[in-house]
């Protein structure tokens, strides 16, 4: 997730309103989010990948009923191109800034890892599309598939450094 989550750093998680309660990997309550309202692009959250076990944190790209593609470095949502912007560049990695609705966030490209696109998906009802904000160097939906709402642990609302 660099830049935004270092190695070293930890996160805190608001799980109230996400009814999938558990700890050291064992789920005691398994429900859908309560609200998909709490579910918004550009947020990061913690949640349970498609057959693994233990929780990930990515950026929610696209929500239920959203249209999403990836040609090169753009990311096409609902027919619209994400808004990046160049921040700088380093020996290894390009960072961008990019406009995910509200919500403006840091991304980091790897110059000499080439993109994965991916044709035109709809996200299916009780789904979600997450990213992470190394996009070259991310196991995410991209790799394997939708996160459905019960997995979902919550959002992360602290990164502590």
């Amino acid at each position: 997730m660099q830049p935004t989550i270092n190695q070293g750093n930890h996160i805190i998680v608001q799980k109230l309103g996400y009814r999938t309660y558990g700890t050291f990997g064992v789920k005691f309550i398994n429900s859908e989010v309560s609200s998909p309202n709490l579910m918004q692009r550009g947020k990061l959250y913690a949640f349970y990948p498609p057959h693994k076990h233990i929780p990930f944190v990515k950026r929610l790209i696209a929500v239920p009923g959203d249209t999403i593609a990836i040609k090169g470095n753009d990311i096409i949502i609902n027919g619209s191109v994400l808004a990046t912007s160049l921040v700088r560049e380093a020996e290894k990695a390009i960072v961008y800034e990019q406009k995910l609705g509200d919500i403006t966030h840091a991304i980091q490209r790897i110059e000499m890892r080439p993109s994965r696109d991916m044709d035109e998906v709809v996200i299916p009802e009780s789904s979600y599309f997450f990213m992470g904000d190394n996009r070259d160097n991310s196991a995410d939906s991209r790799f394997w598939g939708y996160v459905s709402s019960d997995s979902i642990i919550g959002e992360v609302v602290y990164i502590i450094q």
